[in-house]
């Protein structure tokens, strides 16, 4: 039987800056307060008139307030939800200037909530001032942990011949960077991760070491969610950079591509016997691996392969289903008949989407009899795992090569951004967009960096917004080493 009952809401609007910050009213019994929060030294209140709080459920609107800045809302009563979203917007007259959603908070009669909101100016990237990354990083990689905080491994330094063997992470309610010290082997970059089916679990497999020059690395590590211990894992029979990897089951991972000379896939599993993570090598009947640039895991658990041919273009089948028709995991590799929908793609990005598809856009098309071809990709498609068709699907704005990429918060929405325009170090792109990958849908407003981030990283927010991590050049030391988006796509 559901539980009715009234939830009074005090907003507390606090200073930008504060690291610890404490609500200026005493919660009440039941009640919420808002924590308007802000890392960078942009005021969100320049031209606002009149702010709009709204509360929804599931993505309806159960209640709404207007009132003036140092007001207070009035909502009501509000009875019979749980998780709920807290939305604020500042305007000017009916145009929306400022933003701010909370992360989906639980609420329930008796609990008492301090609710951060990030407010900002929309639709603009703005660096972080309140803190500073302890490195400045490129070529890193980025993922959000459960609890809504960003972890950071490795990346290459601003001089461009050295790179870093640490942890960092992001914490938005405190709005602070902490290094969590040196972890990896070795300082690597380009590194690959992917995460376990129930989020307990980070692999980092492979990736860039700079040395005397740039050596591909075999070293595996496994990071647990809670704890961010760091276990050395065992080494991939190949070592491999610019490589595709993924977990496509709980205890089942596939490394193809980015190596010299190995024409066999490495397949991570979970050793029987011991407990721990092993790879073997496998050769995929049908496939030249050599050739595979990029790989991600559908809905069903089938993997869509990105390769410069036909024949290293298709499905990798090692679910539970294809498992019991055939065991043998060397023929669980498909590849693409012919088709003139084929696109030899190497930077592409490969995201998945709803309805056991992955969206493939931006890349260079690469032509294996011509080694200089390097044609931008301008198109986007769909590529269905159930039918092994490509259909046409909506387009990035801009080219985008080695672009980096995160889901939003709406089903189907990914936000674009970082990368080249054409492959080069030199053209780097500063746009970022919102996209829903099937419907075209997008942020119609122009987005862009605050400067030029060469090999940044993007990672959506709990609440929304989207953290920019590093992308440097040597000529660009000591600049704000992370900027923050909130987007609006308007009512």
């Amino acid at each position: 039987m559901p539980v009715s009952w009234s939830l009074p809401l005090l907003l507390s609007i606090l200073g930008c800056k504060d690291k610890e910050p404490e609500p200026v009213v005493e919660i009440e019994s039941d009640a919420v307060v808002l924590r308007l929060v802000n890392p960078t030294d942009e005021d969100p209140f320049i031209g606002v008139s009149t702010l709009r709080l709204e509360v929804a459920v599931e993505g309806e609107v159960v209640a709404t307030s207007e009132f003036e800045p140092g007001g207070s809302p009035d909502l009501g009563d509000l009875t019979d939800y749980g998780a709920a979203r807290f939305r604020l917007a500042g305007l000017s007259g009916t145009e929306v200037l400022s933003y701010g959603r909370s992360s989906e908070v639980v609420l329930y009669p008796g609990a008492d909530r301090s609710v951060p909101i990030l407010f900002l100016p929309v639709n603009e990237v703005i660096p972080i001032t309140a803190d500073e990354m302890a490195a400045d990083r490129s070529a890193h990689l980025a993922t959000r942990l459960r609890d809504g905080r960003v972890l950071l491994v490795g990346g290459r330094a601003p001089d461009g011949f050295a790179a870093y063997a640490d942890l960092e992470l992001y914490d938005p309610d405190l709005l602070e960077f902490q290094s969590l010290g040196d972890s990896l082997p070795q300082g690597t970059t380009d590194l690959v991760g992917s995460w376990t089916g129930d989020y307990t679990e980070l692999i980092v497999a492979g990736g860039t070491e700079l040395q005397i020059g740039e050596v591909s690395t075999a070293a595996t590590i496994s990071i647990d969610a809670e704890s961010l211990q760091v276990d050395i894992v065992d080494d991939m029979n190949a070592e491999r950079s610019g490589h595709c990897f993924t977990i496509f089951k709980d205890t089942s991972g596939l490394a193809l591509g980015g190596n010299e000379g190995v024409a066999s896939g490495d397949y991570l599993k979970v050793d029987s016997n011991s407990g721990i993570w092993i790879w073997d090598q496998i050769d995929l009947k049908g496939l030249d691996e050599s050739l595979v640039t990029g790989c991600a895991t559908a809905e069903s658990g089938k993997v869509f392969v990105q390769g410069l041919d036909e024949g290293s273009t298709g499905v990798f089948d090692y679910t539970d289903l294809a498992r019991l028709q055939n065991s043998d995991i060397e023929d669980a590799f498909s590849p693409l008949s012919s088709g003139d929908d084929f696109l030899a793609l190497e930077g592409a990005m490969l995201i998945p989407v709803p309805g056991d598809a992955v969206w493939v856009g931006g890349g260079i098309v690469r032509d294996l009899s011509d080694a200089f071809s390097n044609e931008p990709n301008e198109e986007g498609q769909l590529f269905l795992l159930d039918s092994d068709t490509f259909v046409t699907a909506a387009a990035p704005e801009v080219t985008r090569v080695d672009g980096s990429w995160d889901h939003w918060i709406e089903e189907g929405w990914a936000v674009l951004g970082c990368g080249s325009a054409d492959g080069t170090a030199v053209n780097i792109q500063t746009r970022v967009e919102l996209i829903e990958l099937k419907t075209g849908d997008r942020l119609s407003t122009d987005v862009v960096m605050d400067r030029q981030r060469a090999d940044c990283r993007l990672t959506t927010m709990l609440d929304g917004s989207v953290l920019i991590t590093g992308g440097f050049s040597a000529t660009q030391v000591g600049q704000s080493t992370a900027a923050v988006l909130v987007p609006y796509l308007g009512d």
